[in-house]
């Protein structure tokens, strides 16, 4: 009978060490998808602000190219009125976008920097209606003076707005080494059989 109840013991340890196997399995996996969930949720946001920044790149460069157009080929009243609208539709973009990115960054450094390039551009934007004025007032024909007016203005947003970029792409860099420097220690914990990943 003794032999039995050792047998039936032994039986119901077996039992209890695999719930508990189970059961630590079953936490450490749904740790892992809950880290899983949260480190794509952080990457998609990341990747959120990237786009948001090139989209920024893209609608600022031509703005500028719309803005060379009208000096181009703005003597023709036909283009010159369809260049403007061009110039000012995609200035109305670069601001509706900044203020996008800026509500999307997380990191106060980054969020500053979006500021500053709205506040560079909407001073740029001034500049460029005055030297338009003078556009107007020769007839459309002295793009020389116009051009001087506004040369090389652009460069200081340029450049910022390309620092946004790398700044960002440089958080998504140092995030994802985090990340993994983080997923070795876990694996590290775990195979240590602490099991303890915070």
């Amino acid at each position: 009978m003794n032999g039995f109840r050792i047998a039936t013991k032994l039986n119901a340890l077996t039992c209890l060490c695999v719930a508990a196997a189970l059961t630590a399995t079953a936490v450490l996996l749904w740790r892992m998808q809950v880290h899983v969930e949260r480190h794509q949720e952080v990457l998609a946001s990341f990747m959120q602000q990237m786009e948001l920044a090139r989209i920024q790149q893209v609608n600022f460069k031509k703005q500028v190219q719309e803005w060379k157009d009208i000096l181009l080929r703005g003597h023709y009243a036909a283009d010159f009125e369809k260049y403007r609208d061009f110039f000012f539709e995609q200035e109305s973009l670069v601001q509706e976008n900044g203020k996008t990115l800026i509500d999307s960054l997380t990191l106060p450094s980054i969020r500053g920097l979006a500021g500053k390039f709205l506040d560079q551009h909407r001073e740029l934007g001034r500049h460029y209606r005055s030297a338009l004025e003078v556009f107007e007032r020769s007839g459309r024909s002295d793009y020389q003076t116009v051009d001087r007016m506004v040369r090389g203005m652009d460069r200081g947003s340029t450049d910022l707005i390309d620092e946004i970029v790398d700044a960002i792409k440089k958080e998504l860099d140092r995030y994802k080494l985090s990340h993994a420097a983080t997923l070795l220690k876990r694996a590290a914990q775990i195979a240590k059989g602490s099991g303890e990943a915070n």
